[in-house]
């Protein structure tokens, strides 16, 4: 018995550190502060694919004609044309729908991303939009 509780424990604490680490890669930490936006290069892995995998492939997973969980389907865009154009992302679909800036502004019917999210997206398609 004190085995299988040793076991429940560990997998407990493994599980609630994979759910800090994944608080902190999409915007927090475990004790709810804010993320701050990456200096340097900004990675996809890293720094964006968390923020879209949280706020927006519960609409955009394919159902709605888009599909943000990889790199290769954001670069693919939709059958209306391509949402990232790299080093503009004033001339970005996905940027001027997650600022409000064209409408309907993104995600609709969730929680707004955070300026500090908003600006990691909008450095990474300025520095290019590199797959890394």
């Amino acid at each position: 018995m004190g085995r299988m509780r040793g076991r429940r424990l560990a997998a407990w604490l493994a599980l609630g550190g994979l759910a800090g680490a994944a608080l902190a890669a999409c915007g927090g930490d475990a004790a709810g502060q804010a993320a701050t936006v990456p200096t340097g290069e900004v990675s996809f892995t890293q720094h964006v694919q968390p923020i879209l995998l949280r706020s927006c492939v519960g609409c955009h997973g394919g159902t709605a004609g888009l599909w943000l969980d990889r790199y290769e389907t954001v670069m693919q865009g939709s059958a209306n044309g391509p949402v990232i154009v790299p080093g503009e992302p004033e001339q970005s679909e996905l940027y001027l729908r997650i600022t409000g800036r064209k409408q309907p502004a993104m995600p609709i019917g969730g929680r707004k991303l955070k300026p500090e999210q908003i600006e990691t997206i909008r450095l990474w398609i300025a520095q290019g939009a590199k797959e890394n």
